[in-house]
């Protein structure tokens, strides 16, 4: 393996409980134990009461969107400057963009 960590992005509309934002959460938490992991939660809108759930070596990168279509902007911003090595979206709105 080479010496530069892997980035992994994710990217959820927002903390609010619901199935697939708990599952986008563990998923970032257990990537981040990996040592050679380097991980990125991409929020639309960072509210809800799931946000205490993230580990401390997760990165969590606020888009302030109230919509994806405003957040688009600094995605694009953040993938250019970042590029991670995958991004993984949960629902038909972050993923159908």
């Amino acid at each position: 393996m080479t010496k530069n960590k892997q980035k992994i992005a994710l990217f959820i509309m927002s903390f609010r409980a619901g199935g697939g934002e708990r599952v986008m959460i563990d998923l970032a938490n257990a990537f981040a134990d990996e040592s050679d992991k380097k991980v990125d939660l991409l929020v639309v809108k960072p509210v809800g009461q799931y946000r205490n759930q993230v580990s401390k070596n997760v990165r969590v990168i606020s888009l302030d969107g109230g919509r994806i279509i405003f957040s688009l902007p600094k995605l694009i911003l953040y993938l250019r400057r970042e590029r991670p090595t995958v991004i993984l979206a949960t629902d038909e709105y972050t993923h159908n963009l």
